[in-house]
């Protein structure tokens, strides 16, 4: 497969892209949003939690409690939680295969649509393994479902070459 060069600059622009498509303006879940709508503070902490090489830009994130976050950059998916960070690149990443399973609220439902829970999310390597993290549920957790399902196209397609 031919790959194509683009700069960091290029990818963050086809990621806010991607996004704005599947989240409308002004209809934005609270949780989930571009990295640069978080307050100043909780983006100095999450960068130097990231420590990001120079080139990778962040771009959006999923808040799914006040100490866990999955940030997509330029080049990979991130999670923090409790200071501790793991990642998935986009070279890497296969897919999703969603939800894992329903757990009841505490009204019985079992719905990953209710706002407000967290649900074991699984995404697929390209070596057939697994990665899972638990996500937030809800018009959020959807929201990035729908945005990341295409970052595979970035690991597949692009070399990202300096600025």
């Amino acid at each position: 497969m031919e790959k194509f060069e683009k700069t960091p600059s290029q990818v963050a622009a086809l990621l806010e892209r991607w996004f704005h498509k599947y989240v409308a303006e002004g209809r934005e879940p609270e949780n989930f949003g571009l990295f640069t709508g978080l307050p100043a503070e909780v983006q100095q902490q999450l960068i130097s939690l990231m420590a990001l090489p120079v080139r990778e830009i962040p771009v959006f994130v999923l808040t799914v409690t006040a100490d866990r976050f999955v940030v997509n950059t330029t080049e990979r998916f991130l999670l923090i939680a409790d200071a501790a960070v793991e990642s998935l690149a986009y070279t890497d990443f296969h897919s999703h295969s969603g939800y894992l399973h329903l757990s009841p609220s505490e009204e019985g439902e079992h719905h990953v649509k209710a706002e407000g829970r967290q649900q074991d999310f699984k995404m697929l390597k390209n070596d057939g393994t697994a990665v899972i993290w638990s996500i937030a549920t809800g018009r959020a957790g959807f929201k990035f479902w729908n945005v990341t399902k295409k970052c595979d196209i970035i690991g597949r397609k692009y070399i990202i070459r300096e600025d």
